[in-house]
């Protein structure tokens, strides 16, 4: 439950309050599950990413390190949750302005997805254009536009030219 309750104080861009359930349901989970345990690695994840909207990167960036490690050990390399926090995790470079550290965690992020859901899969896609927002921002305008082609170009595929 406490996770609900930090969802929708996300949503509500409630973010102090959601760390808070988040870390609460954290705690709950650690004891409960394990520190090792895909449950507790979610909840770790959306820790971060509250830490991140109240502008905590640094303690983002931590937490998203510690889920990704605790997911590739139960998980294994290649799984959806991984290639999930990858992404969270070159959002919060992103936020710190570590715009090449972002670049390779959603380049990890996007290799994950294309082995696990194949190169025609909206995920896939929003790793492409996870990529070409950071390159764009980089100043690479050329590598992001091939990016953000590529991923219209799934998008339209899988989802159809009108979504």
């Amino acid at each position: 439950a406490l996770v609900g309750v930090g969802n929708i104080s996300m949503r509500r861009a409630l973010y102090a309050s959601a760390r808070e359930s988040f870390e609460q349901a954290l705690a709950i989970q650690e004891s409960t599950l394990g520190r090792a345990h895909p449950v507790t690695a979610i909840t770790l994840t959306n820790c971060g990413l509250a830490h991140e909207k109240i502008g905590n990167v640094d303690e983002a960036l931590r937490m998203h390190k510690r889920a990704l490690t605790m997911q590739q050990e139960v998980l294994g390399t290649w799984h959806p949750d991984v290639a999930r926090t990858w992404s969270h995790l070159g959002q919060a470079h992103e936020a710190r302005g570590s715009l090449e550290e972002a670049a390779s965690c959603h380049q990890q992020a996007y290799e994950t997805r294309e082995r696990v859901h194949g190169l025609e899969h909206a995920d896939t896609a929003y790793s492409l254009s996870r990529l070409g927002a950071t390159r764009r921002r980089q100043g690479d305008l050329q590598k992001a536009s091939q990016y953000f082609h590529s991923a219209l170009a799934i998008n339209e595929k899988v989802l159809g030219p009108d979504h």
